[in-house]
Protein backbone atom coordinates (compact mmCIF):
# COMPACT_ATOMS: atom_id res chain seq x y z
CA UNK A 1 0.00 0.00 0.00
CA UNK A 2 1.48 3.46 -0.92
CA UNK A 3 1.81 6.17 1.25
CA UNK A 4 1.40 10.03 0.56
CA UNK A 5 4.44 11.41 1.14
CA UNK A 6 4.85 14.58 3.08
CA UNK A 7 5.54 17.77 1.23
CA UNK A 8 6.74 21.40 2.27
CA UNK A 9 3.15 22.54 0.80
CA UNK A 10 2.22 20.46 3.76
CA UNK A 11 3.93 22.00 6.37
CA UNK A 12 1.90 24.88 5.26
CA UNK A 13 -1.22 23.53 5.54
CA UNK A 14 -0.97 22.49 8.62
CA UNK A 15 -4.64 23.70 9.97
CA UNK A 16 -7.44 22.67 11.40
CA UNK A 17 -9.38 22.90 8.34
CA UNK A 18 -6.99 20.59 6.43
CA UNK A 19 -6.55 17.94 9.13
CA UNK A 20 -10.14 17.91 8.94
CA UNK A 21 -10.51 17.29 5.37
CA UNK A 22 -7.59 14.96 5.60
CA UNK A 23 -9.46 12.48 7.96
CA UNK A 24 -12.80 13.51 5.77
CA UNK A 25 -10.87 12.12 2.66
CA UNK A 26 -9.76 9.08 4.51
CA UNK A 27 -12.83 8.29 5.74
CA UNK A 28 -14.50 8.68 1.87
CA UNK A 29 -11.63 6.90 0.45
CA UNK A 30 -12.21 3.50 2.71
CA UNK A 31 -15.91 3.76 2.12
CA UNK A 32 -15.51 4.25 -1.63
CA UNK A 33 -14.07 0.99 -1.00
CA UNK A 34 -17.05 -0.36 0.58
CA UNK A 35 -18.94 0.60 -2.23
CA UNK A 36 -17.31 -1.91 -4.76
CA UNK A 37 -19.50 -4.80 -4.00
CA UNK A 38 -22.80 -3.41 -4.10
CA UNK A 39 -21.90 -1.54 -7.45
CA UNK A 40 -21.06 -4.32 -8.74
CA UNK A 41 -24.71 -6.29 -8.04
CA UNK A 42 -26.24 -3.05 -8.58
CA UNK A 43 -24.65 -2.69 -12.46
CA UNK A 44 -24.04 -6.30 -12.83
CA UNK A 45 -27.85 -6.71 -12.69
CA UNK A 46 -28.52 -3.79 -14.80
CA UNK A 47 -26.64 -5.83 -17.22
CA UNK A 48 -28.20 -8.58 -17.14
CA UNK A 49 -31.82 -7.06 -17.56
CA UNK A 50 -30.30 -5.13 -20.82
CA UNK A 51 -28.95 -8.04 -22.76
CA UNK A 52 -32.36 -10.18 -21.66
CA UNK A 53 -34.12 -7.20 -23.24
CA UNK A 54 -31.99 -7.49 -26.16
CA UNK A 55 -29.72 -4.59 -25.57
CA UNK A 56 -26.01 -6.49 -26.21
CA UNK A 57 -24.39 -3.49 -27.23
CA UNK A 58 -25.93 -1.36 -23.73
CA UNK A 59 -25.37 -4.73 -21.86
CA UNK A 60 -21.39 -4.80 -22.90
CA UNK A 61 -21.02 -0.90 -22.24
CA UNK A 62 -22.69 -1.62 -18.70
CA UNK A 63 -20.74 -4.52 -18.31
CA UNK A 64 -17.50 -2.50 -18.98
CA UNK A 65 -18.51 -0.57 -16.35
CA UNK A 66 -18.96 -2.98 -13.75
CA UNK A 67 -15.39 -4.11 -14.16
CA UNK A 68 -13.50 -1.06 -15.10
CA UNK A 69 -15.15 1.51 -12.36
CA UNK A 70 -14.63 -0.87 -9.24
CA UNK A 71 -11.07 -1.16 -10.42
CA UNK A 72 -10.38 2.70 -10.51
CA UNK A 73 -11.88 2.63 -7.47
CA UNK A 74 -10.05 0.19 -5.52
CA UNK A 75 -6.49 1.84 -6.67
CA UNK A 76 -7.79 5.32 -6.08
CA UNK A 77 -8.45 4.03 -2.36
CA UNK A 78 -5.53 2.16 -2.06
CA UNK A 79 -3.03 4.39 -3.74
CA UNK A 80 -4.14 7.77 -1.49
CA UNK A 81 -5.05 5.05 1.86
CA UNK A 82 -2.92 7.70 3.85
CA UNK A 83 -4.31 11.67 4.28
CA UNK A 84 -2.21 12.93 7.28
CA UNK A 85 0.51 14.22 5.46
CA UNK A 86 -1.20 14.73 2.28
CA UNK A 87 -0.35 18.28 0.45
CA UNK A 88 -2.93 20.90 -0.33
CA UNK A 89 -1.88 20.26 -4.29
CA UNK A 90 -2.55 15.89 -3.41
CA UNK A 91 -5.88 16.68 -2.24
CA UNK A 92 -7.01 18.65 -4.72
CA UNK A 93 -5.75 16.30 -7.29
CA UNK A 94 -7.66 13.36 -5.41
CA UNK A 95 -10.58 15.17 -5.08
CA UNK A 96 -10.67 16.13 -8.65
CA UNK A 97 -9.78 11.38 -9.47
CA UNK A 98 -12.92 11.24 -7.13
CA UNK A 99 -15.17 13.92 -9.29
CA UNK A 100 -14.10 12.37 -12.26
CA UNK A 101 -14.92 8.83 -11.35
CA UNK A 102 -18.35 10.33 -9.86
CA UNK A 103 -18.91 11.49 -13.42
CA UNK A 104 -18.52 8.64 -15.29
CA UNK A 105 -20.48 6.52 -13.25
CA UNK A 106 -22.90 9.40 -13.14
CA UNK A 107 -22.75 8.91 -17.11
CA UNK A 108 -23.31 4.96 -16.51
CA UNK A 109 -26.46 5.41 -14.69
CA UNK A 110 -27.72 8.08 -17.46
CA UNK A 111 -27.18 5.68 -20.20
CA UNK A 112 -28.60 2.96 -18.21
CA UNK A 113 -31.65 5.15 -17.85
CA UNK A 114 -31.93 6.33 -20.97
CA UNK A 115 -31.46 2.50 -22.55
CA UNK A 116 -33.56 0.49 -20.20
CA UNK A 117 -36.11 2.88 -18.41
CA UNK A 118 -38.35 2.47 -21.29
CA UNK A 119 -38.27 -1.39 -21.75
CA UNK A 120 -39.01 -1.74 -17.94
CA UNK A 121 -42.41 -3.00 -16.74
CA UNK A 122 -43.68 -4.51 -13.17
CA UNK A 123 -40.92 -5.72 -10.67
CA UNK A 124 -38.29 -4.99 -13.15
CA UNK A 125 -39.26 -1.31 -13.29
CA UNK A 126 -39.90 -1.23 -9.58
CA UNK A 127 -36.11 -2.65 -8.94
CA UNK A 128 -34.95 -0.65 -11.51
CA UNK A 129 -35.86 2.70 -9.06
CA UNK A 130 -35.11 1.08 -6.22
CA UNK A 131 -31.34 0.81 -7.26
CA UNK A 132 -31.15 3.76 -8.44
CA UNK A 133 -32.58 5.27 -5.20
CA UNK A 134 -29.83 2.61 -3.24
CA UNK A 135 -27.18 3.91 -5.01
CA UNK A 136 -27.93 7.44 -3.90
CA UNK A 137 -28.62 6.96 -0.66
CA UNK A 138 -25.34 4.58 -0.49
CA UNK A 139 -23.20 7.88 -2.28
CA UNK A 140 -24.09 10.26 0.58
CA UNK A 141 -22.02 8.13 2.54
CA UNK A 142 -19.04 7.72 0.62
CA UNK A 143 -18.83 11.36 -1.81
CA UNK A 144 -20.90 14.08 0.46
CA UNK A 145 -17.04 15.07 1.93
CA UNK A 146 -15.28 15.00 -1.12
CA UNK A 147 -15.83 18.20 -3.57
CA UNK A 148 -18.52 17.73 -6.17
CA UNK A 149 -18.38 14.47 -6.14
CA UNK A 150 -22.13 13.89 -5.10
CA UNK A 151 -23.54 16.57 -6.49
CA UNK A 152 -22.16 15.44 -9.87
CA UNK A 153 -22.87 11.63 -9.83
CA UNK A 154 -26.64 12.25 -8.02
CA UNK A 155 -28.00 14.53 -10.71
CA UNK A 156 -26.62 12.88 -13.41
CA UNK A 157 -28.96 9.76 -11.85
CA UNK A 158 -31.92 11.81 -10.50
CA UNK A 159 -32.18 13.93 -13.85
CA UNK A 160 -31.41 10.96 -16.17
CA UNK A 161 -34.30 9.03 -14.38
CA UNK A 162 -36.52 11.99 -14.31
CA UNK A 163 -36.29 13.24 -17.76
CA UNK A 164 -36.76 9.50 -19.27
CA UNK A 165 -40.11 9.09 -17.15
CA UNK A 166 -41.05 12.40 -18.42
CA UNK A 167 -40.36 11.06 -21.81
CA UNK A 168 -42.29 7.34 -21.18
CA UNK A 169 -45.71 8.92 -20.40
CA UNK A 170 -48.48 10.47 -18.30
CA UNK A 171 -48.47 7.67 -15.77
CA UNK A 172 -44.83 7.87 -15.25
CA UNK A 173 -45.02 11.50 -14.31
CA UNK A 174 -45.35 10.94 -10.91
CA UNK A 175 -41.49 9.40 -11.26
CA UNK A 176 -39.79 12.51 -12.04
Amino acid sequence: MARLKRSPAADQAGTIEHAVQCALFGMALKNHLRTIPPYVAAVGYLAYLAMTLGRPLLACVLAAGTLLLPVWRWSLARRHAQCQDASVQLLREVRREVELSSLVSGALWVISSIGLLPLLTGVALGTYIGVVSAAVAMTVFFLSSVGRAFEIMVVLQITSLAGVALGMGPEFYPLA
